[in-house]
């Protein structure tokens, strides 16, 4: 028997004759000395809510947060109950979430990739924290404030006004007399408020924060001009200094990610590592060693959250994946991994690290598909879900009750990993591609081709098969897999081979489980008799 050969890592190849084979939602692993594939489990809806477009999801406070579009669910524990939190955060990018060691109630902190901090409680969702610059007795007429008295602090362009009759958002602009205390200033909205005390605040974190990562008790946040801040140990204040400058190189910064016991400052040419080293008031140090390369998009990193102890992993700058430990990177990415990476929009890929059937597994996804990449047998396979091009699931997140929870991109539920084979109800349909047989001399006829597969009662497999590289493939012929334990599964008369080879596909959407062993075609070497004597 001629081996048709089935690839360990999906490799469709860049043209129609480049590739060597696909797995799509199916997976290979070496079972002894055999190479097994089997396929993906499903994904079960565990809670269902109204919200859409999820955005971010973190466990805290005896329940999870699920930002969905603008809203904030929290789904809380036991029951579940779902309810949605007073307040909104706006747009419909991606956010990072962290939690603190706080008790008895952890603060819960979101940042937007496109710029913006708010803090969750169980019932409502809020700017960060403003920090108070002045006490004042002033009045505004028009678009002057006119202080009067300076109790405590000082103003200066960019602080905000609050007070009896004053206009929300109502921010100085520009310095008149006054220059931090008494005197004249210029607002940016005319109105009218009498003789009163009211206050100066500030936010200490830029208004284009992107992103948000706890490290010892400490959280720290990212903006893009390469400037990190760290709050309190265990609150959500921060202290004006409270910062550093990543500035190894000026890539500014993208991501601040942690792992172990370094915060990793992700620019777009290189990675700082820093340490807590306990300094004031800025507690981390640059590590010595800089890593030269940077991180591709903000989203384009998993791996750091519990529940997962096999490191990080990013996609790099130069669209290459990576794995990340320590102070050393190494590229785990294949050629096709690499083009569907560089056909991507860099801020439409996301990345989610998760275990399925005691696999590890790193998903990166963009709208134009999914690829998964399984850390113990590091080989990759694509994942495509019904009426998409690319996975559904989209975030992950490991419970306390040692369950990972999976978002949904086409509705508002959570998912989990199933048992079954089907996505939230809808089938889910395995692909198994081979490489080309390139035994047959061309223009000789192929009989018959036999397939090793595991039995299942219910199971069906399509059967199609190739002469021009994968350009086109035949009708498929649907066999049964009932009886795969006692015979093959067979087709005959596949037509007369070429140069190309010969490529078979074999296709499921049933919900049976099984597994697939190889496929062969009889030795064209071998007479017909002595085929036959020797059981092919």
């Amino acid at each position: 028997m001629a081996a048709l050969p089935i690839p360990r890592s999906s490799t469709p190849g860049s043209r129609p004759g480049e590739g060597q084979g696909r797995l799509i939602n199916c997976y290979s692993v070496r079972e002894g000395d055999v190479d097994v594939v089997r396929r993906c489990p499903g994904l079960l809806s565990v809670f269902a809510t109204t919200g859409t477009g999820l955005r971010g999801m973190i466990e805290a406070n005896f329940g999870f947060y699920a930002v969905f579009g603008d809203k904030v669910a929290y789904i809380s524990y036991p029951g579940p109950t779902v309810a949605y939190l007073a307040g909104t955060i706006p747009g419909t990018d991606p956010v990072t979430l962290a939690i603190n060691n706080r008790t008895p109630a952890a603060d819960v902190v979101a940042v937007r990739r496109d710029g913006g901090a708010y803090v969750l409680t169980p019932t409502a969702v809020s700017p960060y924290p403003l920090t108070q610059t002045a006490e004042i007795t002033a009045s505004i007429t028009g678009t002057t404030l006119d202080v009067t008295f300076l109790a405590t602090g000082a103003l200066a362009v960019g602080d905000g006004i609050v007070g009896p009759g004053v206009a929300a958002n109502t921010f100085i602009t520009a310095l008149g007399t006054g220059t931090g205390g008494t005197g004249a200033y210029t607002v940016g909205i005319a109105q009218s408020a009498g003789s009163a005390g009211m206050a100066g605040y500030r936010s200490i974190l830029p208004a284009n924060v992107n992103s948000v990562a706890f490290l010892d008790g400490y959280f720290l946040f990212t903006v893009p001009d390469g400037r990190i801040y760290a709050s309190a140990l265990n609150s959500t204040d921060i202290d004006a200094l409270s910062f550093a400058t990543a500035e190894s190189r000026a890539d500014g910064l993208r991501r601040g990610i942690v792992c172990g016991a370094l915060f990793y400052a992700m620019g777009g040419s290189t990675i700082e590592p820093w340490q807590n080293v306990g300094s004031s008031p800025f507690p981390l140090q640059r590590a010595q060693t800089i890593l030269p390369t940077g991180i591709r998009a903000t989203m384009a990193a998993a791996g750091d959250g519990p529940g997962w102890d096999h490191g990080l992993i990013f996609v790099a700058a130069d669209g290459s994946v990576r794995t990340l430990d320590g102070y050393s990177d190494a590229v785990i990415s294949t050629p096709d991994v690499e083009r569907f990476i560089a056909a991507s929009v860099p801020a439409e890929l996301d990345m989610m690290a998760h275990i399925a059937r005691g696999r590890p597994l790193v998903t990166v996804s963009s709208p134009l598909g999914s690829w998964a990449y399984d850390v113990r047998g590091r080989a990759w396979h694509e994942r495509v879900s019904a009426g998409l091009a690319r996975w559904r699931a989209g975030g992950a997140l490991f419970t306390s009750s040692g369950a990972w929870l999976l978002g949904d991109r086409l509705s508002g539920h959570i998912l989990a990993p199933a048992g079954d084979f089907r996505e939230a109800g809808a089938a889910m349909t395995v692909v198994i591609e081979s490489g080309p047989l390139k035994d047959y001399p061309a223009r000789l006829a192929i009989p018959s081709l036999f397939a090793d597969f595991t039995a299942a009662d219910a199971g069906q497999i399509d059967v199609s098969w190739s002469h021009d590289g994968g350009k086109t493939f035949s009708a498929p012929l649907s066999r049964s897999l009932a009886m795969a334990d006692r015979v093959p599964v067979r087709v005959n008369r596949l037509g007369l081979s070429t140069h190309h080879g010969l490529r078979a596909r074999l296709a499921s959407s049933s919900d049976a489980d099984f597994a697939f062993m190889g496929a062969g075609v009889p030795d064209p070497q071998v007479r017909p008799r002595a085929r036959a004597a020797a059981g092919q």
